[in-house]
């Protein structure tokens, strides 16, 4: 199983000074800019502050696996939707009560996945109680993965029985035609009469 997980990120606009436009209206002027809030996933105390796009680039420079949901976290937050999640949300867990899903958003686990792959600074950051919900969740993940896999073999046996019964039902109807081919040399012929002496 493999644990690495991508780093929490969420993204926020703000005010920052435009140094062209300041200098050349003689006044202070603000633009937007996107920035993004980096949690390396384990250390819930730690957070990078850079300049959205120049991260992506980085990510993207740096050839990153998790690229591809940094970039649609931030679309969907220039979008005004909800950040994507990579796994299952915590708070979607039937497992975990209200006050562990508070206690765990506290330490940025966002998702059962992280939640399984925690390492010790994170239990840590957790708290109380952060072991057996670790335990918890690798148990989840491991059912959840065990009811895909029979879901899917019973997926694989339903096309085997639909394509048995497809042949079953040609050798049937070949079996019958063979029978009336069969009837049709074995039947006997009328005997010719004999036609009387006059």
């Amino acid at each position: 199983m493999d644990h690495e997980r991508p780093a929490f990120v969420e993204f926020e606009t703000r005010a920052v000074e435009d140094r062209a436009a300041t200098e050349d209206q003689g006044h202070v002027v603000y633009k937007d800019q996107y920035w993004v809030n980096i949690t390396p996933m384990g250390n819930g105390n730690t957070v990078v502050e850079r300049i959205a796009e120049e991260w992506l680039k980085d990510k993207e420079r740096q050839n990153d696996k998790f690229l591809r949901h940094y970039q649609e976290s931030f679309r969907a937050f220039k979008e005004g939707e909800e950040s994507p999640v990579d796994g299952t949300r915590i708070r979607d867990w039937p497992s975990a009560t209200p006050a562990q899903i508070k206690q765990l958003d506290r330490a940025n686990v966002r998702t059962i996945e992280d939640l399984a792959a925690a390492n010790e600074t994170l239990l840590n950051a957790i708290g109380m109680g952060a072991r057996a919900l670790k335990q918890k969740a690798e148990a989840w993940l491991k059912s959840s993965e065990d009811v895909g896999k029979v879901a899917e073999r019973n997926a694989k046996l339903e096309q085997t029985v639909e394509h048995q019964t497809d042949v079953i039902a040609k050798l049937e109807k070949d079996v019958a035609e063979l029978r009336q081919m069969l009837d049709l040399k074995t039947t006997p012929k009328p005997a010719a009469r004999k036609g009387k002496a006059a």
